[in-house]
């Protein structure tokens, strides 16, 4: 999370670029369905209270997206080990969880 504050503490400025990883250590590396929130908009779309709106996204090559419209499932077929699901970016206003108080002495 990147967060610009001026001197009065007013943000100017905020952004969140996160990513889903995973590990599995599955043997046969069976299917795995991930469900993510409905409250998810990727792109460009409505903007209302309470939407979660991801700018950019990107999933990795394992990850069948192709009921993530439908119903907000990803099909993943794992390797062994720690592996990226999806990157995100968001710039769209969101609660920041904490309050920066500048202090100039």
């Amino acid at each position: 999370m990147k967060v610009l504050v001026n001197q009065s503490g007013y943000t100017i400025n905020q952004e969140i670029d996160g990513a889903i990883i995973m590990k599995s250590y599955l043997k046969g590396s069976p299917l795995l369905k991930l469900s993510l929130p409905e409250d998810i908009s990727i792109g460009e779309g409505q903007s209302r209270h309470g939407l979660i709106q991801l700018d950019d996204c990107n999933f990795d090559a394992i990850v069948d997206t192709s009921e993530f419209d439908i119903n907000r499932t990803l099909k993943i077929k794992p390797p062994n080990g720690e592996f990226t699901v999806m990157n995100y970016r968001i710039t769209s206003d969101f609660a920041i969880p904490f309050k920066v108080i500048p202090y100039i002495d």
